[in-house]
């Protein structure tokens, strides 16, 4: 974790083993430990090893504020099965989670 990059963001590095692999420049949202949406994430970086075995490793751009607490990257579009549990639809937890995201911004 990279926890101030200049520029308001932080970069988190997490092992990705998932497939496809997202791209550099790829959007989407980052997720905490219990599955849900923290904030707007972009990827970027990506790293694959014959030495990490198989694991790649993936590394995203958050709001500084979510250093610590983003755990996973779900690309623009993808749905979650905490949104299955709840009903929600892709489109509709972004929007959830942006305003979420904006309503804490302006309240800093």
């Amino acid at each position: 974790v990279n926890e101030d990059c200049g520029d308001g963001t932080a970069t988190v590095t997490i092992p990705y083993e998932f497939l496809p692999l997202p791209q550099k420049g790829d959007t989407g949202f980052a997720l905490g430990r219990d599955g849900s949406r923290v904030c707007p994430a972009t990827v970027v970086g990506v790293r694959s090893s014959k030495a990490f075995d198989k694991t790649n490793l993936l590394t995203i751009s958050v709001p500084k504020e979510f250093a610590m607490t983003a755990r996973f990257f779900l690309r623009e579009g993808q749905t979650t099965p905490l949104d299955e549990i709840t009903g929600a639809a892709a489109s509709e937890a972004a929007a959830a989670t942006a305003a979420a995201y904006a309503a804490q911004k302006g309240a800093n």
